[in-house]
């Protein structure tokens, strides 16, 4: 066996299933090679939450025998992945990025870890997220107990929404895949961000038991990957049905994109304003050309719209009443306070002030959203749209559009607004109506990826990627990726515009933060969908707020001011004791947060049931 080059690093799945195949090298070299480059580099980019480097082994181990003796399992078999850090890993910490969950340990494994390991595929390490995966809204990407996720093609950049340490350890070839989450964009905008292809799957078709709950109606998990072909893979061994989600659909995806319909009688929707009015200049070209792109492959076009509703406001209201009955003990016990960023944890109190009244009049409103939505499929089969229209903002940069008083205004400065509605709201609409999406690499401005999005019925993902095959059979934007180990770290020093924060988290002034679909670029976060065992984490050597079971060494002292992140995969200090140093915030009311110009007349609309039938509280 020749052993492990680089360019390994960023083969596809199938490319390395072959090699393997083909005795090229063992699955124990392939695993060994990416756990050191994991370790090495995933540090530099905040995107490790915990190494499991034994049991990657071991599993490689018994990958090795299986094609020994020719018991072949399918593309998956011995190919490395990472999973964020919401999905349960058993007798391991799985601390959904959050300090009050640092010693939290389940028994069980999430369902979809136990069909990417019965399909033959090694988990080398569970990747950092946003703390609660955003749940309340955070103010900066600090917002996580591995720190702000870090864009490999620029590492002052952000690597986007709350599956930043996928976005991270996929682009940057520390992983061949990854298993993130969405609830409002935090599988397409890391992929848009970090120049990969995320598939978000329809709402049901895999499994979220073991996973972190953020919204029950709203959470999605799906496949982070360097191609289309290998989300396709991906999700066909993830999807299913599982009686432990209640959502579960029932149904499963199978890869055969060969059926789909000849794409001379496929008929795609798109709105030209989201490709002109508002867009940057640096960023309108790349666009425009990947549409163009588009238009040359034989398709039907016709003009579309989305509706006009208030998608941002409802979402919020949905995601907000929802995550505050699932993280109720955390917010009325105080461990709520132990989160890095104070604009969450104003945002996350502030869900306990949803009334039920308020909520069920989002739930009808979704009702209407959701048939017309139904209604533009009726004329179209899929439809496209910018992923973003923005490239990366920088890792230190709030998020919030508009700053806080006396703060800095975010760098570059947003675009003006669009004078259509256009598609421009797609993430949080086609999110509220459940249905699948395709964001792929489309080119770059200011050296940094830009993405564009498909999205069509439900349960239609083989239209998806067939014709996301297509594109990128024609372009090779996907095949492009950074130098990794190269360029400045991320200055530790806390960003200009911050100041300590208050001695409680309310206070009374500036205006309150938009509790922002926990990751509008932000993801789905979630408290089990399925209630496996928990108990409290005592390991041997490692303390209990150890990510790994390598020994603790002391790290070099930080700014005084800036919290204390774990900086390496082998070098850890305790999550910060206070929160984020953010500027003061006020505890938003619940009509202030929520409800934002409400349609007329939605009154006389029955509830929408919801979909999940039993609750389940956090352990």
């Amino acid at each position: 066996m020749a052993g492990v080059d680089e360019s390994v690093f960023w083969l596809s799945i199938t490319e390395l299933n072959a090699k393997l195949r083909a005795k090229e090298f063992s699955c124990v070299e392939l695993t060994r090679a990416f756990c050191d480059r994991l370790e090495r580099y995933a540090p530099r980019y905040n995107a490790l939450a915990l190494t499991l480097r034994e049991e990657a082994l071991k599993k490689a181990k018994d990958v090795d025998s299986e094609i020994k003796k020719d018991r072949l399992r399918g593309p998956l078999q011995g190919v490395p992945y990472g999973a964020k850090d919401l999905l349960a890993y058993p007798n391991h910490p799985t601390t959904w990025g959050a300090k009050p969950y640092a010693g939290q340990v389940f028994d069980e494994p999430a369902t979809v870890l136990h069909k990417l390991d019965a399909a033959g595929a090694v988990l080398i390490g569970k990747l950092s997220m946003v703390e609660l995966a955003g749940g309340g809204g955070y103010m900066y990407p600090a917002a996580s107990l591995q720190g702000p996720g870090l864009n490999p093609w620029d590492t002052s950049k952000w690597s986007g929404g709350s599956s930043s340490g996928s976005g991270s350890a996929v682009a940057a070839g520390l992983t061949t895949y990854a298993i993130g989450s969405e609830t409002s964009g935090s599988i397409l905008t890391p992929a848009a961000y970090c120049g990969l292809t995320g598939l978000r799957p329809t709402y049901g078709l895999v499994s979220r038991a073991g996973a972190m709950a953020l919204s029950w109606t709203l959470d999605k998990i799906g496949p982070m990957c360097r191609s289309v072909e290998d989300c396709g893979l991906v999700l066909q061994a993830i999807s299913g049905k599982d009686a432990a989600d209640p959502a579960s659909s029932g149904k499963s995806y199978y890869y055969a994109p060969q059926y789909t319909r000849k794409f001379s009688d496929l008929k795609i929707g798109f709105a030209p304003s989201d490709w002109d009015s508002g867009l940057a200049a640096d960023v309108k070209a790349p666009l425009q050309a990947a549409l163009k792109e588009f238009q040359g492959m034989g398709f039907q076009w016709k003009e579309v719209e989305l509706p006009d509703f208030p998608y941002g406001p409802v979402l919020s209201m949905v995601l907000g009443g929802e995550a505050g009955s699932i993280f109720e003990e955390l917010i009325t016990s105080g461990k709520v306070d132990e989160l890095a960023d104070q604009h969450q944890i104003a945002g996350l109190k502030s869900y306990l002030d949803i009334n039920a009244r308020d909520y069920l009049k989002a739930m009808r409103v979704r009702s209407l959203i959701q048939a017309e939505i139904r209604k533009m499929f009726y004329d179209v089969d899929l439809i496209i749209a910018p992923t973003r229209t923005t490239v990366a903002s920088g890792a230190r940069d709030p998020l919030r559009r508009t700053p806080a008083p006396g703060a800095t205004p975010p760098s570059p400065a947003p675009p003006a607004a669009p004078t259509k509605r256009g598609l421009r709201d797609h993430v949080p609409a086609m999110n509220l109506a459940g249905l699948p999406a395709l964001s792929m690499p489309c080119g770059f401005a200011a050296n940094l990826p830009l993405g564009v999005s498909l999205i069509t019925r439900p349960f239609n993902e083989n239209a998806l990627v067939a014709v996301g095959r297509e594109y990128q059979a024609r372009t090779d934007w996907h095949k492009k990726h950074p130098k990794v180990g190269y360029g400045p770290r991320l200055s530790r020093s806390p960003p200009p515009h911050t100041q300590s924060p208050p001695a409680h988290p309310v206070a009374a002034s500036p205006p309150a933060p938009s509790p922002a679909p926990a990751d509008s670029s932000r993801n789905t976060a979630r408290t089990p969908h399925s209630s496996p065992r928990t108990r409290p984490y005592r390991p041997g050597t490692p303390s209990s707020s150890t990510h790994c079971r390598a020994k603790p060494q002391r790290p070099p002292t930080p700014p005084a001011d800036y919290p204390a992140h774990a900086p390496s995969a082998r070098q850890f200090r305790p999550p910060p004791s206070a929160p984020w140093p953010g500027p003061a915030v006020s505890a938003p009311t619940n009509r202030q947060r929520h409800c934002e110009s409400w349609p007329a007349n939605t009154d006389r609309w029955r509830p929408e049931p919801p979909s999940w039938k039993r609750c389940v509280l956090p352990a």
